[in-house]
């Protein structure tokens, strides 16, 4: 399992587990506070290099305080939990299973209390 995701510089606040099939392990995307970018492009912070039906900026994920929220930004749409969110968003909370194209992702928040109540 390969872990990605940008500098130390910001603040850790949760991961994307990406799964596609057993026989591909997938990676971590770590996540940080603030506007975390998703897409096919090399300059978003969680890169789906390898998907077609993953737009170049497929989406956001906001993470404040305790809160996650996803916003769909791309052409083919994504889902959350198995509920279409076409140019909407939605409220994420640990375990919340997003789709976008051919690859699933789980989430999981990291909460500020485990951080040192940062």
């Amino acid at each position: 399992m390969e872990v990605v995701g940008p500098g130390p510089a910001r603040q850790l606040r949760g991961a994307l587990f990406e799964y596609r099939s057993p026989s591909d392990p997938g990676r971590i995307h770590q996540l940080f506070a603030g506007q975390n970018k998703i897409g096919r492009s090399p300059d978003r912070d969680v890169v789906i290099p390898d998907d077609p039906k993953v737009s170049g900026e497929h989406g956001f994920l906001m993470l404040t305080g305790d809160q996650a929220k996803f916003m769909d930004a791309s052409t083919n749409g994504s889902f959350v939990d198995g509920v279409a969110v076409h140019g909407d968003s939605a409220i994420l909370s640990t375990g919340s299973v997003l789709h976008l194209g051919d690859v699933r992702l789980v989430f999981l928040m990291v909460p500020p209390s485990a951080l040192g109540g940062r």
